[in-house]
């Protein structure tokens, strides 16, 4: 038990012996260097999930063929009917181009893009899509696709039958600077713009003679917190994309029956507390059925929950594998401190070897003479940790205005949100981690005073008193 002269020797001994101070120093600037690499570092990875999360339904079920495939209706109504999940939406997946050509306004613009095909409404209530929208988002009424009853006064607009409106994800028309904004060109909403994509016959092959280029109006634009998942993309109304992709509802004469209309995805939204892996398991149970039951024998379909689709995964595992990484180097600085702490006490501790030769001579135990300097390395433990947080947390709170201030005042930008994924430095403490850093400043200190407690604790009193 920890009696009260140890408590009040290891007290004095760290407010008068300016040496510990470095032990602080060090236990400090090592908390405070951990606590910014994880926090930032773990902020990148959430940051990557959550923008993913929100950019995709729960479960995802998708053909693994650019036909798609049929009876998707009958899917998402009996997947609707399901505990546990909230919403369902069918998706239209293809590639194109889109061309913007107005001359004396807009130098010919082309660019690959990815056509998806949606109901904007389902589709809103399933990912963030509304909120990311940059004039929708402000209106009460849910996002939509279609064209105004009134078209805008635009001379580019006249002769051209407008098949429907588009929304382009911000960087297929935008760039994106270094503070991680968008200087956006107004006049080029409400203007037409062309879509083309890659016609397929009805057997697989690719129809040479039959792209389809449709005229749209540019409504709006979507921006997501990660511009790489929204960077080539552009939505259209699903019955276009369905009608642009041929996968539309047809009449085989060779099979003497209707070819059912065709989907790419479907995305699924869940409650919060549902298990997602027993929901993909009865969905898959529910598609078996349907396709049982209508005889359907085409490709392979494909169900995956958001972070277990191909190019996801492997992201947030990098992601993971660099924060581990780095936590590992920097924790590896950090063990200095430990090395530091020890020297530092191997030295008070021979500077206070008459001290232990009276404590022990007035009846002090060799155990309480190790509490002495335990207590008093758990005290430099605690007190770094504490300034360490008090340091590292303020700078992971305002990074984003400090790489600011030092960009302006010495023009040396270390983040350019222009050529890197995210627009902004992560600025959100990673509690848990800081949590286990501090704990772990705390046992390094004890570690490292260990030998020299030991030395102390096992001296003689009458070494200690004839020490010179």
């Amino acid at each position: 038990m920890l009696r009260h002269f140890e408590l009040f020797l290891a007290c004095r001994y760290l407010k008068k012996k300016r040496l510990a101070f470095f032990s602080i120093a060090a236990v400090a600037l090592s908390v405070a260097m951990l606590i910014v690499v994880s926090s930032v570092t773990g902020g990148f990875v959430k940051q990557y999930r959550v923008a993913c999360h929100s950019s995709y339904g729960d479960i995802i079920i998708s053909a693994d063929s650019l036909m798609g495939f049929p009876y998707y209706d009958e899917l998402v109504t009996q997947a609707r009917k399901l505990d546990g999940l909230r919403e369902a939406t069918a998706v239209i997946k293809l590639p194109g181009l889109l061309r913007i050509d107005q001359p004396g306004r807009f130098k010919l613009f082309v660019k690959g893009v990815q056509v998806l095909g949606i109901e904007p409404k389902s589709y809103s209530q399933i990912t963030n899509f509304k909120a990311g929208l940059w004039k929708q988002s402000k209106l009460d009424a849910p996002p939509s696709l279609a064209l105004p009853d009134k078209l805008p006064d635009n001379p580019y607009l006249k002769g051209v039958k407008l098949r429907g409106a588009c929304i382009v994800g911000v960087e297929v028309v935008c760039n994106r600077s270094s503070d991680a904004s968008y200087h956006r060109k107004k006049d080029l909403y409400n203007s037409p713009v062309i879509i083309s994509v890659m016609a397929l016959k009805r057997t697989g092959l690719i129809d040479v003679d039959a792209t389809v280029r449709y005229p749209f109006l540019l409504i709006d634009d979507f921006e997501a917190s990660v511009p790489l998942i929204t960077e080539p993309t552009v939505y259209i109304p699903f019955a276009l994309a369905q009608k642009m992709s041929r996968m539309l509802e047809y009449h085989d004469d060779d099979a003497a029956r209707t070819k059912p209309a065709r989907a790419s995805q479907v995305q699924i939204l869940a409650e919060p507390d549902a298990d997602l892996q027993e929901l993909k398991k009865r969905l898959r149970e529910i598609w078996d059925k349907i396709a049982w039951d209508n005889a359907y024998l085409g490709g392979a379909m494909v169900f995956e929950t958001w972070d277990e689709q191909e190019g996801i995964a492997s992201f947030i595992a990098q992601f993971e594998r660099e924060r581990t990484l780095m936590t590992i180097l920097f924790g590896i600085m950090g063990v200095v401190s430990v090395f530091l702490i020890f020297c530092i006490f191997f030295v008070i501790v021979t500077e206070k070897i008459p001290d232990i030769g009276i404590i022990k001579s007035v009846g002090g135990s060799s155990a309480a003479v190790g509490r002495i300097f335990f207590v008093y390395a758990g005290a430099v433990g605690v007190v770094g940790a504490f300034l360490g947080l008090a340091m590292g947390w303020p700078f992971v709170v305002h990074i984003n205005a400090i790489h600011d201030w030092v960009a302006q005042t010495f023009d040396w930008r270390v983040y350019d949100a222009a050529v890197l994924l995210f627009p902004y430095i992560p600025n959100e403490v990673d509690w848990y981690a800081t949590t286990i850093i501090m704990i772990a400043a705390l046992v390094g200190s004890l570690i490292g005073s260990m030998i020299p407690a030991a030395r102390a604790a096992l001296m003689k009193p009458i070494q200690a008193l004839r020490y010179e």
